[in-house]
């Protein structure tokens, strides 16, 4: 890890997430929390996260590799993958990053997520993630608005 930039430090966090404990577990501040402000809830420690990322119900049913790949935007472009979710984007600079992605869980549902991400002796300290769920948009908003896919 030495060398290694804040950002891909960031990206190799949330690469992590799901899909490799360990490698997660590298990159984390002992005094690591994660917060979820729409569920009122805190993480405190890299063995916590990694113990509610193993214990959610159906996760080895999820979807593993088969959200499409998006690009990267950044201080530099590069692919960053997950298992369940896909970053869209990655940026920041120095010891704050914030990476957008998109959730695929065990039910099938797709959330829009947001990770920020804070930096401690090159370790990630702090991160508050939020979760969106997609919904239709109305029909009076169509003649002053463009769809998106």
């Amino acid at each position: 890890m030495a060398n290694e930039s804040g950002r891909d430090v960031a990206a190799r966090f949330v690469r992590s997430i799901g899909n490799d404990p360990d490698a997660m577990q590298a990159v984390m501040h002992p005094d690591f929390a994660e917060e979820w402000p729409q569920s009122k809830e805190r993480i405190r420690g890299p063995e916590n996260l990694r113990q509610v990322i193993e214990s959610y119900p159906g996760a080895a049913r999820a979807a593993i590799g088969t959200r499409e790949i998006r690009g990267i935007a950044g201080a530099k472009d590069e692919w960053v993958l997950s298992p369940r979710f896909v970053p869209l984007q990655v940026v920041g600079t120095g010891d704050t990053y914030t990476v957008e992605s998109m959730g695929a869980y065990p039910d099938g549902s797709e959330w829009f997520v947001v990770h920020i991400i804070k930096l401690k002796d090159d370790l990630v300290h702090r991160v508050t993630t939020y979760f969106g769920q997609g919904f239709d948009a109305p029909d009076w908003r169509a003649p002053f608005v463009e769809r998106m896919e």
